[in-house]
């Protein structure tokens, strides 16, 4: 069967997933997966070879984890395949995926090895993804040399450190502002530094989807392209509503155009306060996912809150948590009675009266037995258009252990 030029190529492509929602989430295996295929399909013929190839040379995983290839060797073969004058694969590779974090301990990551990936950066010249994860004695070299480097074309940007001094928060910060084709950026870096002092050069002025703490939003200026954000506490922040309230005034408000908010790692009860903070920052949200169920939103519920439907006008969905044990539930750094099902269900059932355009509430509740298993139920509540009451929909989710929960408690 001869098929015509152009759809050979189209068909390894699809065999490659680089979505932005792979690409933010794809593993190793995933990567190993499609190589094996696009390996075989090379095989067929030479046109199916010249056709496979770029596609099969567009992305590089390399990880270091038990059993696997040292990342020296995997490091060492991709640079000398990249820097061969006779080959095209440096034009083609588009996407770079680095985890070095070896399970258990061993030397520092030498010398040679942070000079090979350097090496292999500067012929990354037509990069558009960058998604590195490594550890601590590595970051400080890699974090230098990146910050001297300009990839014109990137537009995904994944970074994860396990720890991180000033210097190489300053840096990082020098390559984000360097970098304003950004449109997705991730950051997993603990410790403290002034974000706030790079937004004077208006970095990121293309992002679309943030993620990261609530400190590293503030180096953001109101971005018209912003619509997903998904923050997290620092780990030098107060677990509480004032301190998150505290956090959004600090932002550059008001990001208009934020559609999508999650928020990870506080246990903010939605009341009157949290609300106007909410509408101050992300005012046109529609989807919000984090906020915490208990009774001081019981009891906010309780009031005419109708009065404050302008301030989230736009709100379809809402994802909440509740956490307990023992009958008692962290609010604010303290323990307070877990309200009851039924006084969950009605407050859940107002909503509407506070968010007019609201189709649905999602409430997971987990409840601590034991000191590592918990019972996990989750409520949906679906509201018609005109309805006055929502359809209720109950189910019990299987238990995680309590690492595994990112829970509160």
């Amino acid at each position: 069967m001869n098929l015509p030029p152009e759809l050979y190529g189209l068909i390894a492509e699809a065999l490659r997933a680089s979505d932005k929602a792979s690409l933010r989430t794809k593993t190793k295996k995933d990567w190993s997966t499609e190589n094996r295929d696009l390996l075989s399909l090379s095989l067929v013929s030479k046109t199916w070879y010249n056709e496979t190839v770029p596609v099969l040379w567009s992305e590089i995983f390399l990880e270091e984890k038990q059993n696997d290839d040292p990342a020296e060797h995997q490091l060492t073969k991709v640079r000398n395949l990249l820097a061969r004058s006779s080959s095209c694969y440096a034009t083609y590779f588009k996407h770079l995926f680095v985890d070095y974090n070896p399970l258990f301990e061993r030397e520092p990551a030498t010398a040679a090895l942070s000079s090979t990936l350097e090496e292999i950066l500067s012929l990354s010249t037509h990069l558009q993804t960058l998604r590195l994860s490594c550890d601590t004695h590595w970051a400080p070299s890699l974090v230098d040399h990146l910050s001297s480097r300009h990839f014109p074309s990137l537009k995904i940007l994944h970074l994860a450190v396990v720890r991180s001094g000033e210097e190489t928060q300053r840096l990082l910060g020098k390559f984000l502002v360097r970098h304003s084709g950004l449109e997705e950026v991730a950051l997993q870096i603990p410790g403290p530094f002034p974000w706030e002092d790079l937004r004077d050069a208006n970095p990121l002025p293309n992002l679309i989807t943030f993620s990261g703490s609530l400190a590293q939003l503030k180096l953001l200026s109101t971005s018209q392209h912003l619509k997903f954000i998904r923050c997290s506490r620092s780990m030098f922040t107060l677990v509480s509503r004032l301190a998150f309230i505290h956090e959004l005034s600090l932002l550059s408000n008001p990001f208009l155009n934020v559609t999508h908010l999650n928020i990870m790692g506080f246990c903010i009860s939605l009341d009157a306060d949290t609300l106007r903070a909410l509408a101050q920052s992300f005012p046109s949200v529609e989807t919000i996912d984090g906020l915490g169920v208990t009774g001081a939103f019981i009891k906010f519920m309780d009031t005419k809150v109708e009065t404050m439907a302008r301030c989230l006008p736009k709100l379809q969905k809402a994802t909440m948590y509740e956490s307990s044990r023992f009958g008692e539930s962290v609010i604010d750094g303290g323990l307070l009675p877990t309200p009851t099902d039924s006084a969950v269900d009605g407050a859940f059932i107002r909503l509407r009266r506070l968010f007019p355009r609201i189709i649905s509430a999602t409430n997971t509740k987990s409840e601590y037995s034991t000191a590592y298993r918990i019972r996990r139920v989750q409520t949906i509540y679906l509201f018609e258009k005109g309805g006055t009451e929502p359809f209720i929909e109950r189910m019990q989710l299987c238990p995680r252990s309590r690492r595994d929960t990112g829970s509160w408690l």
